[in-house]
């Protein structure tokens, strides 16, 4: 076993013997592990219709949620087709089980830390440190639930982050023909429509 094997195995035990075992510590580290996702969309609405610049919001609003698609139904995909990594608790070496239902499919990297980092990422380019640090810490929340329930490795997390970086850095760095092609004509239909 190497040291990142190792650190793995570690972590993940750490994390999931403290909640193993403990009926109110599963129920809420699993409504963290799944239900928290949700937030994603009162999110992409505050910065929408936070202050400032409407125009800019807007545009923000729809870069971060492309940000987000980019890093996990692109990046995070085009991974796994190369690497399948199972989830923890399919290792029967582990002693690990599934403390939520989830079907044993890929664990790396983890879709839910590829599209919560890749809108946290997103935010902090895009100017919005204020809404980004909220973010953050609920990427880190879910990021440790989605460990301690048995569904992710600490690698598979690492894995996330790092193609929310990639999907938020690749949105960034192409947010000028974006903007221009699609990001303001969608502000305008939404004007039309009187969703701004």
């Amino acid at each position: 076993m190497n040291i990142f094997q190792s650190t793995d195995r570690s972590v993940l035990l750490f994390l999931y013997n403290l909640v193993n075992g403990n009926p109110a510590l599963e129920l809420i580290f699993g409504v963290l592990a799944v239900i928290t996702i949700y937030i994603v969309p009162i999110f992409l609405l505050w910065v929408w219709f936070s202050k400032g610049d409407p125009l800019k919001n807007k545009l923000v609003a729809l870069e971060v949620f492309l940000s987000g698609m980019v890093s996990w139904q692109l990046l995070s995909r085009l991974v796994k087709t190369f690497y399948f990594r199972a989830r923890p608790f399919e290792n029967s070496s582990i002693g690990v089980r599934e403390l939520l239902m989830h079907r044993p499919d890929q664990s790396f990297p983890s879709d839910h830390a590829s599209l919560l980092f890749g809108i946290t990422f997103a935010l902090y380019f895009f100017g919005k440190k204020r809404i980004a640090n909220y973010f953050l810490t609920i990427s880190i929340i879910v990021s440790i639930s989605r460990i301690a329930t048995g569904l992710h490795y600490f690698s598979d997390i690492l894995g996330g982050v790092a193609v929310g970086f990639l999907g938020a850095l690749l949105v960034y760095l192409l947010r000028r023909p974006f903007e221009k092609y699609l990001g303001i004509p969608l502000v305008n239909i939404s004007k039309k429509v009187k969703l701004s």
